[in-house]
């Protein structure tokens, strides 16, 4: 055991700490389009992106008669945070204002959100009992730390695994190829590991698709999007491409991006497209942040892991507010209507994302079903990116003596 520790620190290429396997070409996202009846070929995405260069050159245009609005909704990561946005749904279902939507993204925890969110009320009950009845054991199982040092996490996704694939029922499935065929669209992220890219998967076309194994390859990709590094071993994906079998590592969508936004899976009809510019006038973009959108403030301990942890959060929040702010962007491009909600940023959590309790998550879930509920009418959304107002902006330092406001 002290001999392969050894090895593995300064011989990081001993592959009998590590199993060969054929690694994908460099871009896979980039080849021709899948061969197994997945690729939404009703998505004009050339036309519509032309669409949105246009609106930068002229004002815009009214829809023509007839023409529809978007709801598009992406739900970020953040661990346990997760039963926020799960609340802020229930809450949002309750007041009687919440739309269907037509694109649902997420990520992390925000990927098992987002299936019950693109699903709807309907699933209201099943979210709520996921995000307020689990303890750390339902989630994950700590190794011993010689196999965790030695292995390819510190804990074992296991117990998770088996909660996501009990979760997707053959009712969930049917549930999500209906929708498809409805023209509506579930995407989901995941870092793939070795290209150090977003992988989307649009899951309503797996669900709607005749592959025989869409049960199993629906969970993986759920459990690979909350599959945080480091914590929960990565998961493989077997793929064909031109004929060659090769073997991919894909672990949390968070890694690449915290929350995100495709409207290429927006099935606008080429007519709506063709009246002008900035075609998208009057939809919405909703995102829900699981968590705060600034990172708690903490005395780090000034040793490796705090140091580690510290950064780790930072570089967190920070790709956060970025997200949200090119979705804003893009909002501005469309027309769309940007809207966001995070958890208030003095609400008073106890412990890190990975620790589940079941009373912080029914406080969680409390939360976010009064901010979605509002007195009926819905949430109160913010309308500008973070870090905008002025007690969020950072003031250039010019000294180190500082007074209070």
């Amino acid at each position: 055991m002290i001999l392969a520790l050894a090895c593995a620190l300064a011989f990081p290429g001993c592959n009998f700490l590590k199993p060969e396997r054929r690694c994908a070409p460099p871009c896979p996202e980039s080849l021709t389009d899948p061969v197994d009846g997945t690729r939404n070929s009703n998505a004009p995405s050339a036309e519509l992106f032309r669409q949105l260069a246009d609106g930068l050159q002229g004002p815009s245009r009214p829809m023509p008669d007839g023409s529809r609005m978007y709801n598009v909704l992406a739900i970020s990561g953040g661990g346990k945070f997760g039963a926020y946005s799960a609340g802020v749904l229930g809450g949002w279902t309750e007041s009687g204002n919440r739309p269907s939507f037509d694109v649902v993204t997420g990520v992390s925890t925000g990927a098992i959100v987002a299936v019950f969110a693109f699903l709807g009320p309907k699933y209201d009950d099943t979210v709520k009992r996921f995000y307020t009845t689990v303890t750390d054991k339902d989630i994950y199982r700590k190794k011993p730390l010689p196999f965790a040092l030695l292995g390819d996490s510190l804990a074992s996704s296991e117990p998770l695994k088996r909660g996501i694939e009990r979760a997707v029922t053959p009712e969930l499935i049917a549930d999500l190829a209906q929708a498809h065929a409805e023209g509506r669209r579930l995407l989901i992220g995941t870092t793939n590991l070795d290209t150090k890219r977003l992988a989307v998967w649009d899951v309503s076309a797996i669900a709607a698709g005749d592959r025989c194994d869409k049960h199993e390859l629906i969970s993986k990709i759920i459990l690979a999007s909350t599959s945080v590094p480091g914590q929960f071993p990565p998961v493989k994906f077997d793929v064909t491409v031109n004929g060659v079998r090769y073997t991919e590592l894909h672990g949390d969508g968070g890694a690449s991006s915290e929350v995100f936004v495709r409207l290429a899976h927006l099935n606008v009809p080429l007519e709506q497209l063709r009246a002008g510019p900035r075609p998208l006038v009057g939809s919405n973009i909703y995102a829900i942040v699981s968590g705060k959108v600034f990172a708690e403030p903490k005395c780090v301990n000034p040793n490796l892991f705090g140091i580690l942890g510290g950064a780790i959060t930072s570089l967190v929040s920070a790709m956060t507010q970025n997200d949200l702010l090119r979705i804003y962007t893009l909002s501005l491009l469309t027309g769309m209507q940007f809207q966001f909600t995070a958890l208030r940023q003095d609400f008073v959590d106890d412990g890190g994302p990975l620790k589940f309790e079941p009373l912080m998550l029914a406080r969680l879930y409390e939360e976010g079903r009064r901010v979605g509920l509002q007195g009926g009418r819905g949430p109160d959304w913010r309308t500008q990116p973070p870090a905008v107002l002025r007690h969020e902006q950072v003031v250039p330092r010019t000294g180190t003596e500082f007074e209070g406001r």
